[in-house]
Formats: structure tokens, C-alpha cells, sequence
């Protein structure tokens, strides 16, 4: 299976969506370019930024992207999805009062170092990694409880697969975090089937309103672009 660069199957995906007006809504579609002037002096002086990170948002600096299905169950779509990538500013700001409450118990310490790159559905959980000595590219899902959870992927640079590649194979439907937690766990050896009522919603709606939709491809490019030790 050939991975697309990230970047160009994300806007193969929205262009997708655009020729299938009478099956999906879209809103709130932004796509931005390269670095702003202040950005490219604070990328100067930063240490120890993930190279990945460092590719993208030299070339793409925030993306922004939200979609419904126009079928509806009791007036409600049966599918939504979203993304909502940070710019650079952003990813680096202090998440004060959103991941970092001021606590000095030893607890909470990992919290002043967690950047938030994705926000999913109404900041009501969010994607993100460390940024500090232990240099971990790995991406962590966070549903703001209890501690972040390994995705087992990284964020890719322009051309690199990773996590962009995935959010374009599973449209970013709601839930979609919850099939690749679940991956993260499965042995590659073993067949993976849907466990949580929350991956078996994603799969179940994706099947009813996206054309052609087929859990098989998001497993297979989750194998390919796997963090192995």
C-alpha cells in the first residue's frame, strides 16, 4: 500500500468532499502557509523541537476543517468529523488554563511540557506530544482526565507519513482516535476488530454516509507508519 505525502492526500480529501455536496456539509475549512515573521524567529530559538513538527509547520501552518453528514437520524447527522491543527504560535503557547493549571505537585509536571497540536470537536479532547529532554516524536491523545494515552504515531513533516496520512484515510470522523488507541494495542500479527462502543460508532457511521468507505485501509496505513522500537 502507497502512502500519499500527508499534506496532498488531506487536500485530495477535502476536494473529495467538495464533489459530494448532496452527502456531506463542510464548514470552517482553513488551510494555512509557511511561517509569520515572529514565528520564524522563535523556530530560530528553540532546542530541541521534533524534526517532524519543524517540517510541517514550515510549510503548512495550521489547518482547519469540519464536515456533517447531510443524512440525518431524528434530525441529528449520522456522521461529523473535524480537524483542527494548530498554527505554530499556538502549539507553543503555555495551554495555561487548558492543560496547565498552575499545580506544583510532581504529579503534574508532565503538564507544563504537553503542546496541544489537535483540538477534536469543541476542544473536548485534544492530540499532542512532550516537548522536553526526552525527545519523544510519539503523538498522545488526551480526553482531559487522567493522563495522556500513546497514539503509537508521530506528526509527519511535509512529506512524511504519520498522523496526517491516518487523519486522511479515517476523514477525521468522529471517534477516529479511538480506532488508533486501539490499534496502538494490537499485536501486528493479529486481526484488528473494533472493541469500544466509541470505535464501533466511527465505523459504523463512516460505512453509512461515506461512499466506498473501508476500515481495512486505515488499518493497513496504521501498520505502515507505526512507531516500532
Amino acid at each position: 500500500m502507497e502512502i500519499q505525502a500527508p499534506l496532498a492526500a488531506v487536500i485530495d480529501w477535502v476536494l473529495r468532499f467538495n464533489k459530494l455536496p448532496d452527502i456531506f456539509v463542510i464548514s470552517n475549512l482553513g488551510l494555512s502557509y509557511g511561517l509569520r515573521k515572529n514565528e520564524k524567529a522563535r523556530l530560530r530559538r528553540s532546542k530541541g523541537l521534533p524534526q517532524s513538527i519543524i517540517d510541517f509547520v514550515q510549510e503548512t501552518n495550521g489547518l482547519f476543517f469540519e464536515w456533517q453528514s447531510v443524512a440525518t437520524i431524528n434530525g441529528k447527522p449520522i456522521q461529523v468529523g473535524a480537524v483542527q491543527i494548530q498554527d505554530f504560535s499556538s502549539i507553543f503557547s503555555p495551554w495555561k488554563g487548558i492543560i496547565d493549571f498552575g499545580s506544583k505537585e510532581p504529579a503534574d509536571a508532565w503538564r507544563k511540557s504537553f503542546k496541544i497540536i489537535d483540538f477534536i470537536f469543541g476542544a473536548e479532547k485534544c492530540v499532542g506530544f512532550y516537548y522536553d529532554e526526552r525527545n519523544d516524536n510519539q503523538l498522545y491523545y488526551y480526553p482531559f482526565e487522567g493522563l495522556p494515552l500513546a497514539l503509537g504515531v508521530d506528526f509527519p513533516g511535509y512529506l512524511a507519513p504519520g498522523y496526517l496520512a491516518l487523519l486522511a484515510h479515517s476523514m477525521a470522523g468522529e471517534h477516529w482516535h479511538r480506532v488508533l488507541l486501539e490499534l496502538s494495542s494490537t499485536p501486528d500479527d493479529e486481526t484488528y476488530t473494533p472493541q469500544s462502543a466509541e470505535a464501533k460508532a466511527y465505523v459504523a457511521g463512516m460505512t453509512s454516509v461515506v461512499p466506498g468507505f473501508n476500515l481495512d485501509n486505515l488499518v493497513k496505513c496504521y501498520a505502515q507508519v507505526r512507531l516500532r522500537n
